[in-house]
């Protein structure tokens, strides 16, 4: 993965809709050359928020480090744009896709209160990967078994730590897993092709 650069996403939200719901926390991990260079958590702080019942108790958001670590969504801003100049924006680097599990949710989020899809696609590339669809195909071809497609499911059939009584639901947490996932997903189809089962 020596020219792969993802910016791998997850967001806590406080429902289902961005124009009705706020953003409550982002994840982040910044992957250039197929490694980790930086790993960032923001929580959003805002007046009053817009939650569902329904949301927070499926996010079990911790509004604790809201209190202790929010920041205004301009703050937030100014720090991911200077981790993507730092990181990503250098003369002969590829812009970063996009990896998230149902990462339409999250980008529909980052779109309507976090920053301009027009200046995202600045530094961002238009392409994006999404775990939760690649892992229903896995499973529609008999490659994983079982069908539950959501992020702990997937997982633990990659025997990937879940950490069910920890961090999972943070945005962070969720973020790094992704990222893990995606790696053992990409392992397993290079074996599948080695091995003969592809021909592609």
């Amino acid at each position: 993965m020596s020219r792969d650069n993802y910016i791998i996403i997850d967001t806590e939200t406080g429902g289902l809709d961005p124009k009705t719901s706020d953003l409550l926390s982002i994840g982040m991990v910044f992957v250039r050359g197929g490694e980790v260079i930086a790993e960032r958590e923001w929580f959003v702080k805002k007046d009053f928020y817009r939650v569902t019942p329904g949301a927070m108790r499926i996010n079990r958001f911790d509004w604790k480090n809201i209190t202790d670590k929010g920041k205004d969504i301009s703050n937030i801003i100014f720090e991911f744009m200077n981790d993507m100049v730092n990181i990503f924006n250098c003369e002969g680097q590829i812009k970063p896709t996009v990896i998230g599990h149902n990462v339409d949710f999250d980008l529909s989020f980052i779109f309507e209160q976090f920053v301009d899809k027009v200046e995202w696609e600045k530094l961002v590339s238009y392409r994006k990967i999404d775990t939760a669809g690649i892992g229903r195909f896995l499973m529609d071809c008999d490659i994983i078994p079982g069908n539950m497609a959501d992020l702990s499911s997937i997982a633990k059939k990659f025997e990937i730590d879940t950490d069910e009584d920890g961090n999972r639901h943070s945005a962070l947490f969720d973020a790094k897993l992704t990222w893990k996932v995606y790696k053992a997903m990409r392992k397993k189809l290079g074996k599948e092709v080695e091995e003969g089962f592809w021909r592609l």
